[in-house]
This record gives structure tokens, C-alpha cells and sequence, in this order.
């Protein structure tokens, strides 16, 4: 039962963050090959006024500099979070959770100037933490050379 919990937490993990890379290169993608363009993954209109996501919002090229810089930083945290290696893991799962925490915290910014429009939206970002976490929690705990599931030694 536990490792078929770990298998499930470390899946939805690797799905949420895969999720929450493809919008990051696609609409991102297109400031870099356009940096007169604004891509936003996240926002709002309030009356005339358009609220745009921290981090997730994209233009010029600071912009394209940014959609480079968060796919190869969170792409890498996956990649070394799933690896044995204890100090590389580590640092993995606080980008994973730390990428997470920012699209949470966009995603609640925006449900509050919308006027909870957008909870539908919120939920699942909130449950995502959630996982992200109990997975950088498994991950945490294990030694080094501990493989992704089984029993940590």
C-alpha cells in the first residue's frame, strides 16, 4: 500500500509539473521567437484594468529570458527530484514546491480580484501543492541512493 502511494504521489507530481510546463513553453515560446509579443499563462480583467500573473506573464526579452530560464530550472529540479544523488534531490523538490507555490499564489491573487470568479480554477492548484509536497516529503526522508519507490535503507 505505501509504495503504491509513493508511485502515485511521484505521477501526479511529475504531471502536474509537465502540466504546468507545456502552457510556460508554449505561450512563452512565443516571446522568444517574438519578444514585441506578451504571452500571460494567468490573469484577470477587472472593469478596464487587466491583472497579469508574476512570473507567468511574458514579454520582450526579459520575457523570453524568463520562459528560458523557467524551463530549464523547473525541467532540471524534475529531472534531479526523481534522481538518487540526496543534495541535488533536495534542491530539486524545493524548486518543485517553490514553482508550485507560485502558481498557487497567483491563482488565489486572481480568484481575489475577480471576486472568487475563479475557485474552480484554485481547487486543483491547491490540491497539486498538496501532492507536490507529500512527494518532496517521501523524497525528503530518503537516503542517499534510495531509488524513487520501495523502502528507504
Amino acid at each position: 500500500m505505501r509504495r503504491a502511494a509513493i508511485v502515485i504521489l511521484g505521477a501526479l507530481t511529475v504531471l502536474w509539473i509537465l502540466w504546468t510546463l507545456y502552457p510556460v513553453a508554449r505561450y512563452g515560446g512565443a516571446v522568444v521567437v517574438d519578444p514585441s509579443t506578451t504571452s500571460r499563462i494567468m490573469g484577470t480583467r477587472v472593469g478596464d484594468e487587466v491583472h497579469s500573473a508574476v512570473g507567468l506573464t511574458y514579454t520582450g526579452i526579459g520575457g523570453a529570458m524568463l520562459v528560458i530560464v523557467e524551463l530549464l530550472l523547473v525541467g532540471a529540479a524534475l529531472v534531479v527530484s526523481l534522481r538518487r544523488p540526496i543534495t541535488a534531490r533536495r534542491a530539486g523538490l524545493v524548486v518543485l514546491v517553490l514553482w508550485t507555490g507560485l502558481w498557487l499564489g497567483n491563482a488565489l491573487w486572481m480568484e481575489r480580484l475577480a471576486g472568487g470568479q475563479h475557485v474552480t480554477g484554485t481547487i486543483p492548484v491547491m490540491v497539486a501543492l498538496l501532492v507536490v509536497l507529500g512527494w518532496a516529503a517521501v523524497r525528503w526522508r530518503r537516503g542517499p541512493g534510495a531509488p524513487v519507490t520501495g523502502r528507504s535503507g
